[in-house]
């Protein structure tokens, strides 16, 4: 089973890239993960465990980063799943600069088998469903980030502006 979503981000791609791959704080934005450990520091070979957020299920899928780009795109490899319902294969995250900010892709293959438990047509509707969700989330997160950001920045130029234009001190 093959999947592509995109978004677009009004954000600069440092900004998406280091929300998206800040794993301590994933469950902010990906309502599919409960907690989301990486085995180190992150680089090609590094292995990774995902608490996986299913109903009242917490299935636990390890991963391997198999690419690993900043800010550009990484890829892993789904190694084990404790599910039936959590079908192996690897996803690719691409992170690419557009005009108004970064347009995130996301794209996985998975291992559909006939020992699991939901037809084919099911476990493709909730992928897509859930993915489509934990997108909206990052858009969420992105945006607040972003004015946050533009924010402080505003702060640090009034300031600046305003001491550039201040009287000595006597």
């Amino acid at each position: 089973m093959k999947f592509e979503f995109s978004i677009d981000l009004p954000a600069p791609r440092e900004l998406v890239w280091s929300v998206a791959q800040d794993a301590a704080h994933r469950h902010l934005w990906d309502p599919r993960v409960a907690r989301y450990t990486v085995h180190g520091s992150p680089r090609v070979g590094i292995t990774a465990t995902i608490l996986v957020r299913a109903f009242v299920f917490r299935p636990r899928v390890d991963v391997t980063l198999t690419h690993f780009d900043p800010p550009r795109q990484s890829i892993l490899r789904i190694d084990h799943s404790t599910s039936r319902l959590l079908p192996g294969g690897g996803g690719t995250w691409l992170f690419e600069e557009t005009e108004d900010g970064t347009r995130f892709t996301t794209r996985f293959n998975l291992k559909y088998e006939d020992r699991m438990p939901a037809p084919e047509w099911l476990i493709r509707w909730g992928v897509s469903w859930d993915t489509r969700r934990s997108l909206r989330g990052l858009r969420r997160l992105v945006l607040k980030l972003a004015t946050e950001d533009q924010r402080e920045r505003d702060a640090i130029q009034r300031i600046a502006a305003s001491s550039a234009t201040a009287p000595p001190e006597r």
